[in-house]
């Protein structure tokens, strides 16, 4: 499990979502949503989410009262392209943009979550030919509370 608490409010997130939970593969077999965050297990089976590391530590933002932090993560979404022609990928790739496109509802202890949002996606991600992936890159601007 993911050990930043950014990192784990992200993966918790996506976890609850509906359609992801209906649509993901459990992992490991019959357990939670296959959510990674510190590499994809071998034996885990598509459809999967990966949270990457930081893409963008744009360091300290604030405003004239409080300094924060402002990240950008990109979060992938894969699925097996011999049983999906495209339309899964896509949609699951839009329940992650739609859970984090301009919300505050990211709970990442120790900070109060000033803004999240899309900056970018899904765009198509870089696989070979058995996969099929999109990326979704979510800027989260935190404070202290």
């Amino acid at each position: 499990m993911a050990a930043d608490p950014v990192t784990k409010a992200l993966v918790d997130a996506l976890k609850a979502n509906a359609t992801l939970l209906a649509n993901l593969a459990k992992y490991p077999e019959g357990g939670e949503p296959a959510v990674f965050a510190d590499g994809v297990p071998k034996d885990a089976r598509f459809p999967w989410c990966l949270v990457a590391e930081v893409t963008d530590d744009e360091g300290v933002t604030g405003t004239k009262t409080r300094s924060g932090r402002d990240l950008l993560r990109d979060i992938g979404v894969y699925t097996d392209a011999e049983t999906d022609t495209g339309s899964l990928v896509k949609e699951l790739a839009e329940a992650i943009r739609t859970l984090f496109h301009r919300s505050t509802s990211l709970a990442v202890p120790g900070f109060a979550t000033l803004l999240e949002h899309v900056v970018s996606g899904p765009v198509v991600a870089p696989t070979d030919e058995r996969v099929r992936g999109r990326i979704v890159t979510v800027r989260v601007v935190l404070t202290p509370p």
